[in-house]
């Protein structure tokens, strides 16, 4: 029987009894005694979708996953690990420039040229602190590790980047004799969905690196990138995100420069830099510091690219 048809029938009864009692004060009680608990177990019934099996308050539903979060085996790993991320050299000629002037000594020169000779990676990381980003192309290097048993897929490669002009402040200008190629995953900073592209033995664009296809890696696979992000007419800051499938879900994995974006920049003219250094062959291996001479050297001529 219904709820409300049990209400129903039980007020029609207790009015009826009352009609017929002998005096109204018997009826009051047997009204209190019988249809009381009656209606408060009523009572009970209809609110249990709302109050908790012990009276303890509303119950939540489940709330659903958020739609594309990879669900990490509950130890919050993503779906790839980024084992390393090394910033190297473009082919530009060793090229550097920062947004404002760097003005440095001789000893701090001196400790230029021995970072360069015996760590790349240090003398990369000393341009960085000084604000510096590379001319026209950023080389990276990233360690990526698949960590879901059933494997993971790479989906497509995104740079994430925020532009602005040429940086203008300081020019580090040290060509070296050469480098060889690598293959390498190139960015257009300047387009305006930068996502991978495949590269010649140039490192040259020539068409999208996941067009039609997707990248797999089984758990504990490693794979190697070389990420190239180009720009001829700005200076960005940028991250790679990793489009990833795993686990049935999407999810974005982040390739950063330790939690800090990689930067580049396209080339202003040569005048424009208010302090510049060169070094390499241009001087014999030494920096110094020539500020308007750059001008009349000037490194942007084919024949120093």
């Amino acid at each position: 029987m219904a709820v409300g048809g049990k209400v129903g029938d039980a007020i029609r009864w207790a009015v009826g009894f009352a009609k017929r009692a002998p005096w109204k004060a018997l009826a009051l009680v047997v009204f209190t005694a019988v249809l009381g608990p009656l209606l408060a177990g009523i009572a009970l019934e209809l609110l249990k979708p709302v109050v908790g099996p012990n009276g303890e308050g509303p119950t939540a539903s489940p709330t659903p996953s958020a739609e594309g979060r990879s669900v990490p085996n509950g130890d919050g790993a993503p779906p790839v690990e980024v084992l390393s991320v090394e910033v190297s050299h473009s082919e530009e000629g060793d090229l550097w420039v920062s947004p404002d002037p760097v003005r440095l000594d001789e000893g701090e020169l001196a400790e230029l040229d021995r970072l360069k000779r015996e760590d790349r990676q240090a003398y990369a990381r000393r341009m960085r602190a000084y604000g510096a980003g590379e001319v026209g192309r950023e080389n990276i290097r990233a360690v990526l590790r698949g960590a879901r048993p059933e494997g993971v897929r790479i989906m497509q490669m995104r740079a994430e980047r925020e532009c602005g002009p040429p940086d203008s402040g300081t020019l580090f200008y040290s060509p070296d004799a050469g480098l060889d190629p690598v293959e390498s995953a190139y960015f257009d900073l300047d387009s305006p969905d930068p996502v991978a592209q495949r590269v010649d033995e140039f490192n040259e664009p020539v068409g999208e690196f996941f067009a039609g296809d997707t990248y797999e890696l089984e758990q504990g696979e490693e794979v190697v990138f070389d990420i190239i992000g180009a720009t001829r007419d700005q200076a960005c800051e940028f991250t790679i995100g990793l489009d990833v499938l795993a686990d049935g879900e999407r999810s974005t994995v982040s390739i950063d420069d330790e939690g800090e974006p990689f930067r580049v920049s396209g080339r202003a003219s040569a005048g424009d830099y208010e302090v510049a250094y060169v070094g390499g062959v241009v001087s014999e291996g030494t920096w110094e510091r020539i500020d308007g001479e750059i001008e009349a050297l000037d490194p942007w001529g084919e024949e120093l690219d």
